[in-house]
């Protein structure tokens, strides 16, 4: 948005003053291919973190032998706390679970959340297995919404 508000501050009076000098100056036109619409909806929205790990420990079959740990952006991880509801998709089968903790220091702009599993595990799965995780942060009830991902920087 600033690079656009810059560019304009730049075009707009140089287009003016060629307009002043007699030359033959069109309206700027915009393709409909480059014009985003999005549709307001009402509804329940879900405000969650999303984020990339492994499943970690001894691979004995019993729900409470692998622990899921995922690497969350700093950014994103300011409001998750203990007990929040998580999930995570091992690639073979989505898994229930809960926030069991997480790292206090922050490495390389990352911090690690630990998941603890609710549910078996799929058949197979195994220490090491890549996951991808969800973090449920709060449910927010008859809301007006712009449908489209956020995008989560620091700053």
């Amino acid at each position: 948005m600033k690079s656009r508000l810059i560019a304009i501050r730049y075009i707009v009076p140089t287009l003016l003053a060629l307009q002043a000098a007699g030359a033959q100056v069109r309206e700027p036109t915009v393709a409909r291919t480059s014009i985003w619409i999005d549709t307001v909806k009402r509804g329940d929205m879900v405000r969650q973190v999303r984020a990339l790990g492994q499943l970690v420990g001894e691979a004995r079959g019993r729900t409470g032998a692998l622990r899921a740990v995922l690497k969350v952006p700093a950014a994103q991880a300011t409001d998750i706390k203990v007990g929040q509801a998580g999930q995570i998709d091992t690639r073979r089968g989505r898994v229930a679970g809960t926030v069991a903790g997480r790292s206090s220091a922050t490495v390389d702009g990352i911090v690690e959340v630990e998941i603890k599993l609710s549910n078996a595990l799929p058949d197979g799965t195994i220490a090491g297995t890549e996951i991808d995780g969800t973090i449920e942060i709060e449910r927010l009830q008859n809301v007006l919404y712009v449908g489209r991902p956020i995008v989560g920087s620091a700053g």
